[in-house]
């Protein structure tokens, strides 16, 4: 006898409920999202891009020590120990100096412009 994975047991309007809720959810899952217009992408982009500006001029504006070390931990996303040992300094240095450089960022951009 042939080994079938579904056994006749009585249910068979569980079965078909079971089937039915599977195809549905099969259906839900290939729709895609709906695109959204050419216009409200286009501002998204607009603003990313000002963003992306206004942040590197931000960043210019800092010594290159600061530069660098902005740029290995939250762009290169160099693990913290490493960076110490790069930069020849403790981690505790490295958080001082981390949190002064963002704090001059802030200063720089206007912290209300940015949350």
């Amino acid at each position: 006898m042939e080994n079938n994975s579904y056994c006749e047991k009585g249910q068979k309007l569980r079965y078909l409920y079971t089937i039915a809720h599977n195809l549905c959810v099969d259906s839900y899952r290939g729709k895609r999202a709906e695109v959204l217009e050419e216009e409200l992408l286009a501002e998204d982009k607009e603003d990313e891009i000002l963003t992306g500006i206004a942040v590197k001029e931000a960043v210019s504006q800092l010594t290159e020590e600061e530069q660098e070390l902005l740029l290995l931990r939250y762009v290169n996303e160099v693990p913290v120990s490493d960076i110490c040992s790069i930069l020849d300094i403790s981690r505790f240095s490295l958080y001082r100096k981390t949190k002064k450089a963002l704090r001059q960022l802030k200063d720089i951009l206007g912290e209300e412009d940015f949350k």
